[in-house]
């Protein structure tokens, strides 16, 4: 940066003012008051190279288009469309979807009156292909003796259920009687098919057969209701 002694008209300025102190002096207390000649500081001069251009017949053109650019998302323009907008339908992206039949119902906080039976508050239902006790049902056992059997087998349910909700799919989805027979499930296990296989219950002559033969090899295995000891 430039000093204020190198400014254009300094020195100029300086000489004129040493020589109207001078003329005072000579001249004493009651000499003319001496005015010092006015000097014109000439402007600094302007570099042009940092001027604005002058504006291309591009931008003039945009100017005149009310300032609107098209500009693509990789910043390259777009050429400015020439007739009206219509807007393009999608294509469906996900294929559609194969309706399901009606799902099962789920039944919150039942009550296990027996190993076949369950309150669900509303309505009763009955576990299909399977003949299992009533909860008040007795057996006997190989020594000559009795057994509740059929609490036995409640409680093993009970134990299986616990808090947990049934999903169930009715055999009859139009019936509104006060039992009604329908397929469960907890937690994935089929209830007709988990009494069967554990020995709680025996296979009714509707029952597919795999249920006959779960019955077979429980029979074999002395589980449920057809322990020795009855126990």
């Amino acid at each position: 940066m430039e000093s204020l002694e190198d400014l254009p008209g300094r020195a100029s300025i300086r000489e004129a003012t040493s020589a109207a102190a001078d003329s005072a002096d000579r001249r004493g207390e009651d000499g003319p008051i001496v005015v010092a000649p006015r000097v014109t500081v000439p402007d600094a001069p302007v570099d042009r190279s940092t001027a604005p251009a002058a504006p291309t017949a591009e931008a003039a053109a945009r100017n005149a288009g009310g300032g609107v650019r098209y500009v693509e998302g990789a910043g390259i323009a777009a050429p400015r469309p020439t007739g009206p907008l219509v807007r393009e339908e999608r294509p469906d992206v996900m294929p559609p979807q194969a309706k399901r039949g009606p799902g099962p119902e789920r039944f919150k906080l039942v009550v296990i009156e027996s190993a076949g039976v369950v309150d669900a508050r509303t309505h009763k239902i009955t576990l299909p292909y399977v003949d299992a006790p009533s909860a008040d049902a007795t057996c006997q056992s190989a020594s000559g003796g009795t057994w509740p059997c059929g609490a036995r087998a409640r409680t093993a349910m009970r134990r299986l259920v616990q808090r947990r909700a049934l999903d169930c799919v009715p055999l009859d989805r139009n019936s509104d009687e006060p039992v009604r027979a329908a397929d469960c499930e907890v937690a994935g296990i089929n209830l007709s098919q988990w009494l069967i296989e554990q020995g709680w219950a025996a296979p009714t002559p509707e029952a597919p057969e795999a249920y006959v033969a779960l019955h077979k090899a429980a029979v074999e295995a002395q589980r449920g209701l057809y322990r020795a000891d009855g126990r």
